[in-house]
């Protein structure tokens, strides 16, 4: 019983440790505890308390997953595979505050824009930045519509 309520705190310790750090989802904070070596019934214990006390919450991991993508410039599929390896389910996810479409294309434009830079352009480089943008998860689509797709400066 004394062991079980030790390893209890120690497991709580560790999730309070990485939640101070940002959020995580729950079945992310589970596979780092199994990787740690704790015993996967107290684990789940701890979690539920920790969600109970609203202390760990998916829905505001995937409000921080879109938070902090929009910082990094990325997509809102590049947002979405983020929060798949997090282990947020699908109800979550859809619920999570998207942004418009209207901003995703907003935000590509600006990326392209900047890193397209002040020089002349040409078929590489405009190539090279289209394939950075789709790297960021930005859909090809609305991408290559034109020959020219956000209208160059």
């Amino acid at each position: 019983m004394a062991s079980n309520a030790s390893e209890r705190s120690r497991i709580y310790a560790t999730c309070i440790r990485l939640l101070s750090r940002r959020e995580y989802g729950r079945a992310s904070l589970r596979r780092k505890l199994q990787t740690k070596g704790y015993d996967a019934t107290l684990s789940e214990e701890v979690l539920d308390q920790l969600i109970a006390s609203d202390l760990q919450s998916d829905a505001r991991c995937a409000a921080a997953i879109i938070r902090t993508g929009g910082h990094r410039g990325w997509s809102r599929r590049r947002c979405r595979s983020r929060m798949i390896q997090e282990g947020l389910g699908e109800e979550t996810i859809s619920a999570a505050p998207w942004p418009n479409d209207d901003d995703e294309r907003a935000a590509a434009r600006a990326l392209y824009l900047k890193w397209l830079g002040n020089g002349p352009v040409d078929a590489k480089k405009r190539r090279r930045v289209l394939q950075r943008l789709a790297r960021r998860g930005f859909s090809i689509g609305f991408l290559l519509d034109d020959d020219a797709p956000f209208g160059d400066r």
